[in-house]
């Protein structure tokens, strides 16, 4: 994977940090938005740290990404 927004050592830290913090949830408008962490977090499902999944509430209007850590 070609890492534009940081390197390998950075994004694991990151990921080791959201790991230790407990982040089970992002809005989906940050994921969106944010073309850095759209990297780290695809970084983390590419290494097989982590899982994404999409939920949406249709009568609340509003989606998260769901983190599913592997280890």
């Amino acid at each position: 994977m070609i890492l534009k927004y940081g390197t390998k050592e950075s994004i694991l830290s990151f990921l080791k940090t959201a790991k230790d913090n407990n982040v089970r949830r992002i809005w989906s408008g940050h994921f969106c938005r944010s073309v850095s962490l759209r990297e780290k977090l695809f970084f983390g499902v590419f290494a097989g740290i982590l899982t994404l999944e999409l939920k949406e509430d249709y009568n609340a209007q509003e989606s998260d990404i769901v983190l599913t850590w592997v280890n």
